[in-house]
């Protein structure tokens, strides 16, 4: 696991398979948020692509890079289709 203080961070950045731990307001965040949260990256897929939880709000975002190792990614989705049991 990587822990990162990406409060200066671009998201579009890492590029490099993990969990990252970010830490308050990055730039490309989904919805613009500036919450603590988790992002995995996983490049070495078929497609790569981006999930983030952010720590205060019952959602997942994903989104989509273009090729490995990538630094663009496209728009941000949300699934929001929790249920509390």
């Amino acid at each position: 696991m990587y822990k990162i203080d990406a409060s200066t961070q671009n998201l579009d950045a890492l590029t490099s398979d993990g969990i990252y731990m970010i830490k308050a307001a990055t730039q490309n965040t989904p919805e613009g948020l500036t919450t603590n949260g988790i992002l995995f990256v996983f490049t070495s897929v078929g497609t790569p692509c981006q999930f983030f939880l952010p720590d205060n709000k019952p959602v997942i975002y994903k989104r989509w890079g273009a090729k490995s190792g990538t630094t663009t990614y496209g728009a941000w989705y949300k699934s929001s289709t929790f249920t509390a049991v």
